[in-house]
């Protein structure tokens, strides 16, 4: 008889598969997305030791590993801190980032949502770029997609361990509050400058609400499933894998960036060696 339905038990053991700390998803981007960036990191673990160890958690459905691939997913672990250190964190690509972030929220109103899930890149590009011509985004638009790449430049930097109280005040914040915070931190500089400072020419990165990097695979130990082998998270067995996971990817690799439009890169920066505008922002939003 052909089943029309799932159980609920089935749909999260699937979900696991293709949404987990070991998943299709995760196991196909890092080879990927290293080949493509011309760098070997992503593809630094066992994917072969990994797969043979994929077991059934023997208490819920969801696909666990067993001991035997411990070592290998410590590998893919590390492989991914080093991709989301060199790659997906780097200054570079979070400028690029923050920008698209903002040209979609500004232009938010003005987009079709649903039409949009039918449009190619090209097609994509071509209609945001229109749509943003006659607004204040458009320049994050020339700058993304324009006939010349104009990136945001860096114009501050932190991580937990150099400015822990600033970081804390920004990082995990909903995007809303992070453009308000933004935009209160460009009406800062532009008084203390005395410049005129767009709002879309200052814009604040920082870690997301969610977090990124799940690493908490369960292990099943020795005894095997159905013989009493004993069930843990992959940091508790691993020292290795839970201080990455806890204290280097959403601490250290992920900081919080301010990005400026490139001709205000030097003023901006010599203004916010000064950490007090910085929380002067934080302060008002968070007083609002």
């Amino acid at each position: 008889v052909e089943r029309t339905s799932l159980s609920g038990g089935e749909v999260e053991f699937l979900a696991s598969c293709i949404s987990g700390p070991v998943d299709v998803d995760k196991l196909d981007y890092l080879v990927r997305d290293s080949l493509h960036a011309g760098v070997p990191y992503g593809r630094n673990f066992d994917a072969a030791r990994l797969l043979a160890s994929l077991t059934v958690h023997p208490e819920r459905p969801r696909l666990s590993i067993t001991d035997k691939g411990r070592t290998a997913a410590e590998m893919m672990v590390f492989s991914r801190y080093v991709m989301f250190s060199e790659v997906y964190w780097h200054h570079t690509v979070r400028a690029a980032t923050a920008m698209l972030q903002r040209l979609v929220f500004e232009l938010q109103t003005h987009l079709d949502i649903h039409a949009m899930l039918e449009w190619d890149d090209a097609t994509w590009i071509r209609q945001v770029t229109s749509i943003a011509e006659d607004k204040e985004a458009c320049a994050l638009a020339q700058g993304l997609f324009g006939p010349s790449r104009r990136l945001y430049k860096r114009a501050a930097e932190f991580n937990i361990l150099e400015r822990a109280d600033l970081h804390r005040g920004l990082a995990h914040r909903p995007y809303w509050w992070l453009v308000a915070c933004g935009d209160e931190l460009a009406r800062i500089v532009s008084r203390q400058l005395r410049v005129p400072v767009g709002a879309v020419e200052l814009l604040l990165d920082a870690p997301p609400v969610k977090l990124e990097v799940d690493i908490n695979m369960d292990v099943v130990g020795r005894g095997g499933v159905g013989r009493g082998g004993e069930v843990h998270k992959l940091g508790d067995v691993s020292p290795v894998a839970h201080v990455l996971a806890h204290q280097q990817f959403d601490g250290h690799v992920k900081r919080v960036r301010v990005f400026v439009s490139p001709h205000l890169r030097e003023a901006v920066a010599e203004l916010l060696e000064d950490d007090r505008w910085i929380q002067e922002a934080v302060e008002t939003i968070n007083r609002e």
